[in-house]
């Protein structure tokens, strides 16, 4: 607060006139880098309101707040995940400075998922948002997806985030792999509740799609059954383990969890 309180003072001397030569006791830093590093402190300590004090200051100050200036409060708006206040300021961000805004917004929207169960609903509603109001050439990343999904872990959030991803699919991933970690994730979510008539469904979306499942993906389905307490079911799944394994799967580890789980029931 100290720190926020000595930049209002500062912004309230403030001359925006350029000078070759600095006035006696001044310096010509520019205030970008101040208010820069008092936004990057506002947001370790989590606290919106003093940033948003703070750049009001320099709004009325009429300093001209660059492209890194902006990231900071962003960053800010994140960690404290408002995302009213953020996809207002993305779209202010996109004017002032012509930045791109899609790789942020979803950044921020996994960070917040990965970190704030809670959010996680929140989340999902604000990137089906954005999802629908972004431009057409925007590519929203698989790892907003992922996130949301994994953070939940609840079953109807991952249906709605399977949703989102099924109607935005042609913008979410630029490859296979991507795709893959979508369903992954799904699997991961029906692996946790034991819950095979889900994780039955996810499978043959998978297989509608084209896409491989992996030896992870399989070995979630064992969980799955495993919980489920269909040991048959979790033994036939574990049969295709090691030929769905690729090269970036180590298929003894992958084949090491699943026997885990087969052994602690």
């Amino acid at each position: 607060e100290v720190a926020v309180s000595a930049f209002e003072h500062h912004m309230g001397a403030y001359d925006k006139t350029p000078r070759e030569q600095p006035r006696k006791g001044t310096n010509n830093q520019n205030p970008n880098d101040t208010l820069c590093d008092v936004l990057q402190c506002c947001a370790w300590w989590r606290r919106l309101d003093l940033a948003q004090r703070a750049w009001e200051a320099a709004q009325k100050a009429g300093v001209v707040v660059d492209k890194r200036t902006w990231s900071s409060y962003i960053l800010a708006i994140s960690k404290c995940a408002k995302f009213g206040v953020l996809w207002p300021a993305l779209q202010q961000m996109r004017r002032e400075v012509n930045a791109e805004v899609s790789p942020l917004m979803t950044d921020t929207i996994s960070r917040v998922a990965s970190t704030n169960r809670l959010k996680a609903k929140e989340a999902l509603d604000h990137l089906r948002a954005f999802a629908a109001s972004s431009q057409p050439e925007d590519f929203l990343p698989t790892t907003a997806i992922v996130s949301c999904i994994l953070s939940a872990g609840r079953l109807d959030h991952a249906k709605k985030a399977y949703q989102i991803h099924d109607e935005f699919k042609s913008r979410i991933y630029p490859d296979e792999r991507s795709q893959e970690a979508v369903f992954e994730a799904l699997l991961n979510v029906c692996a946790l509740h034991g819950r095979t008539d889900a994780a039955a469904v996810t499978l043959d979306h998978m297989l509608k799609t084209d896409t491989k499942p992996s030896g992870d993906a399989y070995a979630f389905l064992v969980m799955a059954s495993v919980r489920a307490g269909d040991l048959d079911k979790a033994h036939e799944f574990a049969q295709h383990i090691a030929p769905a394994a690729n090269q970036t799967t180590d298929p003894r580890m992958v084949a090491s969890r699943a026997l885990r789980m087969l052994a602690a029931a």
